[in-house]
């Protein structure tokens, strides 16, 4: 359920997850799955956290320590907790 296409990086524990467990744990509802895609040439930054059903569009960069919680359109840069958008 994770591809990692041609030439993208992922750096040092970076967590990609393809499913989320937390409502499901919590009774609060079902586990929630998604495809994950890192696109070609992607970036992603030292301890960042991709959630489940994200795609990280082609030659896009993703900050170290972001939480990405929304797809990240290509060649963007995001930031932060949760990501947000700093160039395009």
């Amino acid at each position: 359920m994770i591809t990692i296409e041609d030439n993208a990086v992922v750096t040092a524990r970076v967590t990609i997850l393809e499913h989320d467990l937390s409502y499901y744990y919590t009774k609060r509802g079902n586990i929630k799955l998604g495809n994950v895609v890192i696109g070609n040439t992607a970036f992603i930054g030292i301890g960042s956290v991709i959630m489940p059903g994200i795609r990280v569009g082609a030659h896009a960069i993703v900050g170290a320590l972001t939480f990405v919680n929304k797809d990240v359109p290509e060649n963007a840069i995001v930031v932060g907790n949760p990501a947000r958008l700093i160039e395009k």
